[in-house]
């Protein structure tokens, strides 16, 4: 596995020769890290993704996990024993606000790719699933709903609420998350913090969570972690592949807190790590050979 590298003060760039080597590269370090922090820490705080690469990375996870059943031989085997998932809390950066049963939730997603086999045969308590509320009004006031703005804000700040009720009552006087994931869109979006929308601007850092009522990517409603409560998190990791996303990655990596990249806005406490392949490093490639 060849991989290039980067610094960006205090980002890091590692960039490697496929997708499938950069989703590999995400697992590995996401079962280190968490073997890690069981053996420090009483419990262990995950944000999760969804998009493409994000659940590719659970896909992964669960992939990984299915062979160490089976063998030892696997590398990651010794890694992924040490994990006491009764201490892991999953968590996500943001979320559709939709019915629990939409296709489209971040959640459901996540169960189906990784997190219902962690339950099932790895002790993860379901009560360590801390899913964004769904969206639970009646499927006909949802419609009555669709041009109503001020209804539709209404069951959401409920929702955001709710949300961050519940991060603070589990995370207590720890008040981070331990790892962040995120993916970014080709518009350099994270989470559901969208360019130029208002939610990228909060500043109020008692803020943790925000309702999207106008989402330029379908569906419209949304909830979203704020950029501040973010860049609380320890660690901060961002997982971005091919060609599109190529544009939105150099300039979050060169810029930070720019409200037209998003993206930029990520950050962690203590680390930040931008996992890419060739396609969306291809910026970065072309800088580093102007340098020579």
């Amino acid at each position: 596995m060849s991989v290039s590298t980067w610094e960006f003060g205090f980002k890091t760039a590692y960039a490697y020769s496929s997708r499938e080597e950069t989703v590999a590269a995400v697992t590995a370090a996401l079962f280190e890290r968490t073997a890690q922090l069981c053996m420090s820490q009483s419990r262990v705080d995950i944000a999760l993704t969804g998009g493409t690469d994000g659940i590719a990375v659970l896909s992964a996870a669960h992939s990984v996990m299915s062979r160490v059943r089976k063998s030892d031989a696997d590398p990651l085997s010794h890694i992924i024993k040490a994990i006491d998932f009764s201490k892991v809390h999953f968590w996500w950066g943001d979320e559709r606000f939709v019915p629990a049963d939409d296709p489209d939730r971040n959640a459901l997603q996540a169960r189906t790719a990784w997190l219902d086999s962690l339950t099932a045969h790895h002790g993860l308590p379901e009560g360590n699933i801390h899913e964004m509320p769904a969206d639970t009004r009646p499927k006909g006031l949802i419609e009555q709903c669709r041009n109503d703005p001020d209804a539709n804000l209404k069951a959401m700040r409920a929702a955001a609420s709710h949300y961050q009720d519940e991060l603070g009552s589990q995370l207590g006087d720890k008040g981070h998350l331990d790892i962040a994931l995120f993916g970014v869109g080709p518009d350099g979006h994270f989470a559901s913090l969208f360019p130029d929308r208002p939610q990228i601007y909060n500043t109020d850092s008692g803020t943790l969570v925000l309702p999207v009522t106008d989402s330029p990517k379908m569906p419209p409603l949304r909830l979203t972690l704020t950029a501040q409560f973010i860049q609380t998190a320890s660690c901060v990791w961002v997982v971005a592949t091919g060609q599109r996303k190529a544009e939105a990655v150099g300039r979050a990596l060169r810029e930070a807190n720019n409200g037209d990249v998003p993206s930029s806005f990520a950050q962690g406490a203590e680390r930040t790590i931008w996992f890419l392949d060739r396609k969306s490093a291809v910026h970065l490639q072309k800088t580093a050979e102007a340098r020579l």
